[in-house]
């Protein structure tokens, strides 16, 4: 796993570096102080993982993951801030986490195995083992497996059920909470229909 470091403390950056290279499968592509020479780098060169400060020179780290999202949607964000108050903004972003300053070797751990898990994704089940499940929707959710209806779902909102088939429609894919927002809330301000 190729992973590159941006941060503007030095002491910082070696710190997370030292953490990184004692587990095994993690290689630290580059580090940088410099945001601007940081998304150079990670646009030209084959990055799975930005390890991103929120505090940096020039840019915020908010608005550089922006900008690497756009042109790498796959790309995993991390964020590592000694500040809890972006974390609603990071998540917007679809950040895989949000790591507190100081640092702990465990945490890094947990972060990394959801990292793998998402590029490795989850196996697909055998042929033989899939089983159809048929939806129809005429004014209620229904579903059928196996020749067995089962009792309709109740929903709290309709909202909440449209949702749910945007979620089944789309299993398998990435999908952006904004993506979500912009369709199903967009009369709301960001923070409200961020909850």
């Amino acid at each position: 796993m190729n992973v590159v470091l941006i941060d503007d403390e030095n002491l910082a950056l070696n710190y997370l570096e030292h953490h990184l290279q004692s587990i095994f499968g993690i290689h630290v592509a580059g580090k940088f102080i410099n945001p601007v020479e940081g998304k150079e780098f990670i646009l030209q060169t084959d990055i799975d993982v930005v390890f991103l400060d929120i505090h940096l020179p020039e840019i915020s780290g908010i608005e550089l993951a922006g900008q690497l999202l756009q042109f790498k949607p796959r790309l995993n964000i991390v964020f590592v801030t000694a500040y809890d108050d972006y974390a609603v903004k990071a998540f917007e972003l679809n950040a895989l986490d949000y790591v507190m300053k100081p640092l702990r070797k465990e945490r890094l751990t947990i972060t990394l195995e959801r990292i793998r898990e998402r590029l490795e994704g989850v196996p697909a089940a055998p042929p033989a083992a899939k089983e159809e499940l048929h939806v129809c929707l005429f004014q209620q959710l229904q579903m059928t497996a196996k020749g067995r209806t089962f009792a309709p779902i109740r929903w709290r909102t309709s909202r909440a059920q449209e949702l749910f088939l945007y979620m089944l429609q789309h299993r398998g894919q990435l999908v952006r909470k904004s993506a979500l927002i912009e369709l199903l809330w967009p009369e709301y301000e960001p923070g409200k229909a961020y909850s």
